[in-house]
């Protein structure tokens, strides 16, 4: 799996926004998620609203904007209530789907973000944003976040009861104080799995997963000062 479910995001550089290059250029109103699932978010920033996609949903190279220089990335949502009062993300993922090899091109402005969605997320709107790094500077995007829904899938089986098990494939651990990493049990799991981390509350450095027989590390980039919850979504086992 070299990404998850695909959505797409196309960025105007210099104006702060995302559009929908097919649909007369109009302003993106929002992205909606599932939970229980691994979604890759592909970005593409461009200078210019003028142009024809590729066959690849890509931008042509002419009017694409160099972001060679962005080497990570944190992507957090929010209520709009903790937005408005400064409060704490409801999650956060750092980094890029660096799997997504097919899409991935700095130099023509193409990143990928790996979005999962946790069992304890609620199903609500929230609104939405991507830090990406170079060295010290940064670059948000959008300019004002993007409302952002988080869906529960509509699930065969014994409703309004979601059916049991629905949840196994997520859940969440803590680093504790003091430590960088926490390794979680999980029967089945592989070397070649994949699980998908993210922060509980506020980004504190990269976060990222290591896959073996029956278990998985989750590493943070430096040890934690105070116990901190990581949430974390299991996308294959092989």
């Amino acid at each position: 799996m070299a990404h998850g479910k695909l959505k797409y995001l196309y960025y105007l550089d210099g104006w702060g926004y995302f559009f929908k290059p097919t649909q007369a250029a109009r302003v993106d109103d929002g992205l909606s998620i599932n939970l229980l699932d691994y979604f890759t978010i592909r970005i593409q920033a461009v200078k210019t609203i003028d142009f024809i996609l590729n066959a690849d949903l890509s931008a042509p190279d002419a009017v694409t904007v160099d972001w060679s220089g962005y080497t990570d990335a944190v992507t957090g949502i929010k209520t709009k209530d903790d937005y408005n009062s400064g409060g704490n993300f409801t999650a956060a993922w750092s980094g890029f789907d660096t799997g997504d090899t097919d899409w991935i091109n700095t130099a023509r402005g193409r990143n990928s973000i790996a979005i999962a969605l946790v069992s304890t997320i609620t199903p609500a709107p929230y609104l939405f944003q991507t830090e990406l790094i170079a060295g010290s500077n940064t670059n948000r995007i959008p300019d004002i976040p993007l409302p952002f829904n988080a869906v529960r899938e509509l699930i065969t089986g014994s409703e309004p009861t979601v059916p049991s098990g629905i949840s196994s494939n997520s859940g969440t651990a803590t680093i504790l104080a003091g430590t960088d990493s926490i390794v979680v049990s999980f029967t089945g799991m592989t070397a070649t799995g994949l699980v998908i981390p993210s922060w509980i509350g506020a980004p504190q450095s990269t976060l990222g997963a290591t896959c073996s027989t029956n278990s998985f590390t989750i590493k943070a980039g430096g040890p934690m000062a105070v116990n901190t919850q990581v949430a974390w979504f299991c996308a294959k086992t092989s």
